[in-house]
């Protein structure tokens, strides 16, 4: 689970990034805090070094991060594995 310090770390480096732009304070955490939950810090992180490389000229929304956040997420595949055993085909089923 995601920690309010968590938060506070992510708070402290976009702060350090953009500067007075920044504007979110300690209020602000317990929604940036339901809003990314289910996101290892690591992730988090991750997203925010992104962001500001991305969006130099201004801070992200908590949208913004999320929208990083589920890009590098899994999708799912339609990909079905082979479980038949290996070896010949019978004539019969493969005709």
């Amino acid at each position: 689970m995601l920690q309010t310090n968590d938060i506070g770390v992510l708070f402290a480096t976009l702060q350090a990034a953009y500067g007075h732009q920044w504007a979110h304070k300690a209020d602000a955490i317990p929604v940036w805090q339901a809003k990314l939950d289910g996101f290892t810090p690591q992730e988090i992180m991750s997203a925010a070094s992104e962001a500001i490389e991305k969006h130099a000229e201004f801070p992200p929304s908590v949208g913004q991060l999320l929208g990083i956040l589920k890009s590098h997420s899994l999708r799912g595949t339609t990909y079905i594995e082979d479980l038949r055993p290996t070896g010949h085909m019978p004539y019969t089923e493969w005709k």
